[in-house]
């Protein structure tokens, strides 16, 4: 019998989770912020949900009502049925640019709804190094979605610090964050890597992941690749070098200490 492409593991669809990561990378772009009362402006482009296709969030603009609640207020905004009130609370929380919301920013990383998990991952990047320490510890976490959230953030935040703990997940093979962040890794190139992005793809069995493999320019990424369309009967697209994802091309590799460390777990 031919083996088809997983669309879940036991924790959830990784359909989805591919969803919530564009979501991040729209919502990263700057098309999506609540104002106080959870209705947003339409002034900007509106972003359609792909789980549901039956409701969207429209961009709002940048000057927002400033809201009035306190931190409790909004961490208690939080448990609310309505996504508009809980995206509205995730965005206010982000906007006190408060350390003391970076808890309930991250809690918010677990939240139902993919476009809120979305906006706390903005706005905790937006907050920088007071969010990093909580980011790192969230990286251990269970939950399907934290640690690959929390990975994505790290990786927009320039400190010192956000690096060094991505390159420990990458040593210590923490298949959730790799998967959220493969495009980093593959960019990076560190030799010895593959093992641990290889995994990653073993573990949560992703398309776009298999795809920037193919076309990364890496041999044993490549393998993986086709290996992976094999198993589950898939043909994967070949992109131009220049609009592919190619290995090592990031700007800002790594310190020759992390390098050696990864290639020495291997």
């Amino acid at each position: 019998m031919t083996a088809q492409e997983p669309r879940s593991t036991s924790e959830f669809g990784w359909s989805r989770t591919t969803g919530f990561l564009l979501c991040a990378t729209l919502v990263l772009s700057g098309t999506a912020a609540f104002s106080q009362s959870g209705q947003t402006n339409a002034s900007n482009a509106s972003i359609s949900e792909p789980a549901s296709g039956s409701s969207t969030y429209s961009g709002a603009s940048q000057n927002t009502v400033s809201d009035s609640r306190t931190i409790k207020q909004l961490t208690a905004a939080l448990r609310s049925q309505e996504r508009t009130v809980r995206a509205s609370a995730v965005f206010a929380l982000g906007q006190r640019k408060d350390p003391h919301a970076v808890k309930a920013l991250i809690d918010a990383l677990q939240d139902e709804d993919p476009y809120v998990r979305a906006i706390a991952d903005t706005e905790l990047i937006g907050l920088g190094p007071v969010a990093v320490e909580p980011l790192v510890l969230a990286l251990k976490e269970n939950d399907p979605y934290v640690p690959a959230l929390s990975a994505l953030a790290l990786s927009k935040i320039k400190d010192p610090r956000s690096h060094e703990a991505l390159m420990n997940a990458l040593q210590e093979h923490n298949s959730r964050a790799i998967f959220g962040i493969h495009t980093y890794f593959v960019k990076l190139g560190v030799p010895g890597s593959e093992p641990a992005l290889i995994e990653a793809l073993g573990k949560f069995p992703s398309r776009e992941m298999a795809e920037e493999f193919l076309n990364s320019g890496n041999p044993a990424l490549e393998k993986a690749a086709q290996e992976w369309a094999t198993r589950f009967n898939r043909t994967l697209r070949t992109s131009p070098t220049s609009a592919a994802v190619r290995w090592g091309s990031a700007g800002d590799n790594p310190q020759q200490t992390a390098t050696s460390s990864v290639a020495g777990a291997q």
